[in-house]
């Protein structure tokens, strides 16, 4: 969901710029998150939050201990005041992350202060926008989960008299005071504690939280999102997606007659400013976008109407597809399938109808065909690295190399626990292994091990074979020059171990007792490709290699290295822009792969997450052999065949894969013979799906079947 790309048909940023000479941008007045000023009085000193004062902004900075008056316009430094906090010594570093103005005109910082090598504490300070230090305005705060938190940005609730925070190590919302935590709320729309939430800032305005939100398919907020201040998601959003930069910190909010105005700190320091209306019934929120295996796109939702469970009363919702309705559902609806989408990426929306004032919902995007997002799984250690999985369970096994642990998932990606790892070092690379024979020195001179994991190490190029337990059965070295051991994946077939050098990147395979059998290097038509990530799958149904190269995309390889050492690329390939921003520009965005039927495992280690992302569609459901489609498998079904094989002019088979018989992948006079030779003959059924409708098994042999 790659929202920066999105274009809404609202003004954007090519509406009439003046440049004023003092530092600031501004526009024509607009609304619904257009930006109306750009300041950069700030870039380069490292702002992290901001406060509003008498209209006017106050901004605070992480390295130079210093709190920056801007006036209105955001054309001058108005004032600069020492912050109380300091900046400490190395290594003793201080840093502020927040700023608010309580009820008493002033300004609290809340710092991060570092004590020792290993050791940082939290604390609070006030401050007069005259510079004046409030000793009383002092005391320390220790957030809950303290030894992970990060705190980011600062708020002042008036009803309360207490501030709010952000921690954006474990996305929840912290309400306290002098005496501690009073409120722990989870962000919404993510697994708590276990996400990755973009943006870092935090206001309280009418009665209400705005948190710069972003999800972890956006490498940065684009959209403050309003929570009311029991943790509940209203909705309302100021969309942040014109604003130039990546929005990374603090925000703040004021009313400017029928609209508000959010200001918001961007990575390089700009302040900007948007407008927005805030209507009168909010739209429907939380938005996502999923493939299915068929290639449909599944929307959910949640509703904010007035009627009971959000339904939006008296109206019906509008399901909006590169901003065009292409179909209408109930006011309460939370769910629809999109049956006939567009190839390629597209943006949906929801957008409820009639005279409740309620704009779109925030967008989401859908890609279409290979490399679209099945599903995803927020994954619970610090980077996944490899993925193995066992074909006959549909059970996944994910390694971190960060923290040397396991992780177990069913097919759904629903964690079941982890493996122990407590007799392995530097566990990486990761493959399941269905069947091995180990060779041995004594009769049969091998040894059959089944069910197992073969576990690379990231110090060595030592591979374990361990079974669920984490018990090591066996080790043996990858018998080659050293080589940095990235995705690893087997072959079952000829029992061999595929692995993809870290360092040079060019792909190794060894046999089961880890001697060195061949290696060869990623390379097109022509010329060698870019370098792999960490992942390599080999695909058994196609006897290829999948590899996840850095310029963001899956290509399919010939397994069989030609004269010159390549492993020469097929026209098979798909683009990962599904995993969100930063898949084609950031190093190691993606770990591990692992082919799975139709959808490819990818370990997300940019976005600490699993994805399953769409390889190839499965078509439509059948029954083989029931070429005439009317369910009853008889003599009329081989007629059917040999017709549109053989007779000109006869209709073309609308199921081509229940006319392949014998499941060959090749339509020929070998269909209905082989049917006829089952019905009368006593010769074999055709291969599944047969006796009901099911989904083809060899989806891969280029035969469709229309619904």
């Amino acid at each position: 969901m790659r929202f920066r790309k999105l274009v809404t048909g609202r003004g954007l940023l090519c509406l009439s710029l003046t440049i004023l000479a003092t530092g600031a941008t501004s526009v024509a007045p607009a609304e619904n998150g257009d930006v109306q000023r750009v300041s950069d009085l700030l870039a380069g000193k490292s702002p992290t939050d901001l406060a509003r004062f008498q209209g006017e902004l106050w901004a605070c900075t992480g390295l130079d201990g210093k709190v920056y008056h801007l006036n209105t316009t955001l054309t001058q430094i108005s004032a600069t005041i020492d912050n109380p906090h300091g900046i400490g010594v190395i290594p003793n570093l201080t840093r502020t992350f927040g700023i608010a103005l309580t009820d008493a005109d002033r300004f609290a910082l809340l710092a991060s202060r570092r004590i020792d090598s290993t050791t940082s504490v939290w604390e609070i300070r006030e401050v007069t926008p005259g510079g004046v230090e409030e000793p009383s305005g002092f005391f320390p705060y220790s957030p809950p989960n303290s030894d992970t938190a990060n705190l980011r940005g600062l708020t002042f609730d008036d009803s309360t008299g207490d501030y709010w925070t952000l921690d954006v190590s474990n996305d929840v919302l912290l309400r306290f005071d002098s005496t501690g935590t009073r409120q722990t709320i989870d962000l919404p729309g993510q697994n708590p504690g276990n996400s990755t939430i973009q943006g870092e800032g935090v206001a309280y305005f009418e009665s209400n939280l705005y948190v710069a939100y972003g999800d972890l398919f956006a490498s940065s907020a684009n959209q403050l999102l309003q929570v009311t201040s029991a943790g509940t998601e209203t909705g309302v959003h100021v969309p942040l997606l014109d604003v130039p930069g990546q929005v990374a910190f603090g925000c703040e909010l004021v009313r400017s007659g029928s609209l508000v105005r959010a200001a918001v700190l961007t990575e390089g320091g700009d302040v900007v400013e948007v407008e927005h209306t805030i209507p009168s019934t909010p739209p429907p929120s939380q938005l996502s976008c999923r493939l299915t295996t068929s290639n449909h796109v599944t929307l959910s939702w949640n509703n904010n109407g007035p009627g009971a469970d959000g339904e939006y009363v008296g109206s019906s919702l509008n399901v909006l597809r590169n901003g065009t309705p292409v179909s209408t559902v109930v006011g309460g609806a939370t769910t629809f399938t999109d049956r006939s989408p567009l190839e390629g990426e597209s943006s949906y929306a929801i957008e409820a109808t009639g005279t409740l004032n309620s704009p779109p919902s925030f967008p989401c995007d859908a890609t279409v065909g290979p490399g679209g997002l099945i599903d995803f799984a927020i994954f619970p250690g610090r980077s996944p690295f490899d993925i193995g999985r066992d074909a006959s369970s549909g059970d996944v096994f994910v390694s971190d190399d960060l923290t040397s642990e396991i992780y177990h998932y069913d097919e759904n990606l629903d964690i079941l626990g982890q493996i122990p790892t407590n007799q392995l070092t530097n566990p990486g690379a990761i493959a399941y292994v269905p069947s091995i024979d180990i060779p041995t020195l004594d009769p049969p001179f091998f040894v059959t091990i089944e069910n197992v994991l073969a576990v690379g190490r990231t110090s060595s190029n030592l591979v374990a074979l361990i079974d669920l337990t984490g018990s090591v059965l066996t080790t043996f070295p990858l018998q080659s020059a050293e080589i940095s051991i990235g995705g690893l994946s087997y072959n079952p077939a000829t029992e061999e171990f595929i692995c993809v050098d870290r360092v040079s990147k060019d792909i190794f395979v060894f046999d089961s007792s880890g001697r060195f059998e061949e290696s060869c290097f990623p390379r097109g038509p022509v010329t060698q490709l870019g370098p792999i990530e960490l992942g390599i799958s080999f695909d058994e149904a196609g006897g290829v290699y999948l590899a996840a190269f850095e310029d963001g995309l899956v290509r399919e390889l010939i397994s069989e290295p030609d004269l010159s050492g390549g492993c020469i690329a097929t026209q098979n390939k798909f683009t990962l822009q599904s995993l969100g921003d930063g898949y084609d520009t950031e190093e190691d965005f993606t770990g591990g792969i692992q082919i799975d039927e139709n959808t490819l495992l990818i370990a997300g280690r940019g976005s600490n997450a699993i994805f399953r992302v769409l390889v190839e569609p499965f078509t439509s459901p059948f029954q083989r052999g029931d070429a005439t489609r009317d369910s009853v498998i008889d003599i009329t079904d081989a007629v059917r065949i040999a017709n549109a094989l053989f007779v000109l002019g006869a209709p073309a088979l609308s199921c081509q894969d229940a006319g392949d018989t014998n499941d060959d992948g090749v339509l020929d006079v070998s269909d209905p013979l082989y049917l006829l030779w089952h019905l009368f003959l006593g010769g074999p059924p055709p291969p599944p799906p047969f006796t009901s409708e099911g989904i083809d098994p060899t989806f891969r042999d280029n035969l469709g079947c229309e619904a």
